[in-house]
Parts: structure tokens; sequence; C-alpha cells
């Protein structure tokens, strides 16, 4: 398993003339960013490019996962998890990055996928740029507008069964 950390971001921004690119640059996971197209190199020095990949994503959390997977990936990926009660006062498992900022209130998104004969696994968090964000309906489409990349893995550790789930996004 290997960390990629060294990412090339494009950032983008929605106002009124519609989404604007603000700055492109090379940066590391661990961070925020508004609305990214990222793009890294695996191994092989060949780009990988995850604009078409972040709607493929899973909810870190019980809902997809076991509490045995959750506990498996959080300790693998350092990433936290807590209890969280529904609406219906069901209690489950889901992850947080409210150390970050505490406007992330959903879960995670896990991201697996193959490409060029490689395999990786990308963790990311979303969350509403403003408390009181504007849910205009040309904003919502786009929806959350501030992204922490937690960290992305090429070769990641996976048991067999998780990643034939991921791939096939079972539940």
């Amino acid at each position: 398993m290997k960390e990629i950390k060294k990412i090339y971001v494009t950032e983008f921004k929605v106002d009124a003339s519609g989404v604007n690119e603000i700055g492109s640059s090379w940066a590391t996971t661990g961070r925020e960013f508004e609305r990214p197209s990222i793009t890294f190199y695996n191994s092989s020095n060949a780009r990988v490019d995850l604009k078409n990949f972040l709607n493929q994503s899973m909810d870190l959390n019980e809902f997809y996962f076991s509490r045995e997977e959750l506990f498996f990936l959080m300790k693998t990926y350092l990433f936290e998890i807590e209890e969280y009660v529904n609406y219906k006062n069901e209690s489950m498992l889901t992850s947080t990055n409210k150390k970050i900022n505490d406007l992330y209130r959903g879960s995670g998104k896990l991201l697996y996928f193959k490409k060029g004969g490689f395999d990786f696994l990308v963790i990311f968090f979303k969350r509403w740029q403003l408390e009181i964000q504007p849910r205009g309906a040309g904003e919502d489409q786009y929806g959350e507008d501030i992204f922490f990349v937690h960290g992305i893995w090429e070769g990641p550790i996976l048991e067999e069964e998780m990643r034939r789930k991921l791939l096939n996004n079972i539940i």
C-alpha cells in the first residue's frame, strides 16, 4: 500500500455567472479544497483523474459497511467514527471529520476504483462552506462546496470481500 500525498488540484467556485475556475496548483492530501478536480500520478507515473469517479463513492457508515469493516477501515486509514442517531431514533456508526470543522455533519465518502492495472482508495468528506448556506435550486445541483481530501492510497489494504463490495457498490 502506497499513500499518495501529492495531488494536482483545480478549484472551482459557483456564482451567478456559473462555474468558474479559482486556480490550479500542486497540493497535499489532508486539507480542504473548494469544488476540486483532482489529478495525481500512480507509481508508474501515469496520470489518474478523479473527476469522473467522485460520484461513485459510498458513504462511510454502518449502512454500507458492517461494524467490523468500519473498525478495520478506521484503524487502517486513520479516520474517526462516532455513533449517530437518525430521525427514526436508530443508532448507527458513521465516519466523522468534526475535529477539522464542525460543519462536517455527514458521513465521509469512500471511493474505490481500478485504473491502468492499479487499484486506488480515496477517502474524503464534504461540507457546505457556511453554516447558513443558501439552498437555491442552482446551487443545490452542485452539492457541497468544500471537500476535505483525507487520503488517497494505491494498492490499498482491503479484504477480498470488501473489494468486491466496493467495486460493485453492493450494500
